[in-house]
């Protein structure tokens, strides 16, 4: 700048800012006085180039800003819209102030209805109509009550209809005072432990029912089937689990394990080995097969050995199937009852009216029973669509010369309503309590033979009035009703 004190200098530098009227203003700067002047005004037109600079840098970073926070806003809406968790905000009162689309489908509520609602009433406390509750442990009485931080894998909610949900949730305080809860549905994979641990449960079920087949440890127990109208009185073997502690397991307790894991059908066969000798023993028999035993064409081959080693009249067993066993497939099915037919058993559809669908296959299946499902029988005087539908099963089943059984009879009151309808037998705790079956057996004999019913001890077995020899003694001496035999009102 000390060049511009000559002459010459000053002209160059009047020529420059005529020039560039826009750095600095030629006209002004030429009225200048003196240089002295001419160097403050440069020097406060290059200041105020730093701050227009400095301010136009400052303008630049808050418009990335603002576009960066409108981004941002954009991407959580989008993320909190289309996320799998739920999200809620509540204010500092637990009233709700926002949710998520997610949230709003897991509770069943929308925003709009929830908006300023206190929360802990609606999803975590008991409901006025009783439907459900929380455990009384939740990790989220923390949040509502102390605003704690919580994060937990197993709590839970409570719908909008009442339902409680399984929540995976984490909740934190914000510094407004209110806070911020987020949840997972954990349905899904609650379920999948459970399955995994019903797996476990299963797999040591069949290692016991393995174990008690070796060491016979099944037994029969027998319940008595009335017949109503003049008919052959009979009864139905139920399968029984004695563990090592002596403790009686139903079947309901062992046999899905054992069907699931593929060793139904060794206990299907103990079973009919078990009830050929009773029905050798000139007494009617029921069991109950299994649906995987139904479709292994291998099991009737057994069943006509098992008869003919004992001698037993093959109509004296009779083989219960579950009627969906029989719909699953149908070819299969009438294939069975052919050839049980041909064997001269008997065959008895169980729960029959549970699969409706239509029951034109009893025109293409023979046979010669059908047991009303349970369901129909409970509670049989206060339900007047079930003796409905229990009379126009028995009509059904005599238009096709089928006996009807109805079981889970409790009530004497029951018991008069299905005689009055017809059904031909009826079995349950109202007739007869379950009974080992060692208390029932009574060898065969001409009716009023009193010498031939008496007790047998040391472990001679008596079948259709005969000793056994040592090899026979072997395979029946895990029956317990041809250890003793009592008599018949005992």
């Amino acid at each position: 700048m000390s060049a511009f004190n000559n002459a010459a200098g000053s002209a160059s530098f009047e020529l420059v800012c005529g020039t560039h009227t826009t750095v600095i203003p030629s006209e002004g700067y030429s009225l200048l006085g003196g240089a002295d002047e001419k160097r403050r005004e440069v020097a406060r037109l290059q200041q105020e180039n730093v701050a227009l600079r400095a301010e136009a840098r400052r303008m630049r970073g808050e418009q990335a800003s603002m576009a960066a926070r409108r981004h941002l806003d954009e991407l959580c809406t989008v993320t909190m819209e289309t996320i799998a968790e739920g999200v809620i905000e509540l204010d500092a009162e637990s009233r709700l102030v926002c949710m998520n689309a997610a949230a709003e489908r897991m509770l069943g509520w929308t925003e709009h209805e929830l908006q300023g609602r206190l929360i802990e009433d609606l999803i975590h406390s008991r409901r006025p109509d009783g439907l459900g509750r929380p455990p009384p442990d939740s990790p989220l009485k923390a949040v509502f009550g102390r605003r704690h931080t919580v994060r937990s894998r197993e709590d839970s909610i409570v719908r909008r209809d009442g339902r409680v949900l399984p929540v995976a949730v984490s909740a934190t305080p914000v510094s407004s005072g209110g806070t911020v809860i987020a949840f997972n549905d954990v349905t899904e994979q609650i379920e999948k432990r459970r399955r995994a641990a019903r797996r476990l449960d299963s797999v040591s079920w069949v290692s016991r029912v393995r174990e008690a087949l070796d060491e016979n440890r099944l037994q029969l127990h027998s319940q008595p089937i009335l017949p109503l109208g003049g008919g052959a009185a009979r009864e139905e073997l139920l399968l029984r689990m004695v563990g090592r502690d002596g403790q009686i397991f139903t079947a309901g307790a062992f046999l899905p394990a054992a069907e699931e894991l593929g060793l139904i059908l060794a206990v299907d066969r103990w079973v009919i080995a078990q009830a050929a000798r009773f029905a050798a023993l000139g007494r009617i028999v029921q069991v109950n097969l299994s649906a995987a035993s139904v479709a292994d064409a291998r099991l009737l081959e057994v069943v006509g050995r098992e008869l003919r080693d004992v001698a037993a009249p093959p109509g004296n067993l009779v083989f219960e199937v579950p009627e969906a066993a029989l719909l699953h497939d149908l070819d299969t099915g009438r294939a069975f009852a052919d050839q049980l037919g041909e064997l001269g058993c008997g065959l008895s559809l169980d729960d029959f009216g549970n699969g409706i669908g239509g029951f034109h296959y009893l025109r293409r299946i023979c046979v010669q029973t059908l047991k009303i499902d349970i369901d129909f029988v409970r509670e049989l005087p206060d339900r007047p669509a079930n003796q409905h539908l229990v009379q126009a099963i028995v009509e059904l089943a005599r238009s096709y010369e089928i006996e009807t059984i109805a079981g889970g009879v409790e009530d004497l009151d029951t018991l008069a309503l299905l005689r009055d309808f017809g059904v031909d037998y009826a079995q349950g705790y109202a007739i007869n309590d379950l009974t080992p079956v060692a208390r029932r057996v009574v060898p065969l004999a001409p009716p009023g033979d009193e010498a031939a019913i008496h007790a047998v001890s040391d472990r001679a077995l008596l079948l259709r009035g005969r000793l056994l020899d040592h090899r026979e003694a072997q395979r029946l001496s895990s029956v317990p009703g041809l250890v003793e035999v009592a008599r018949p009102n005992a």
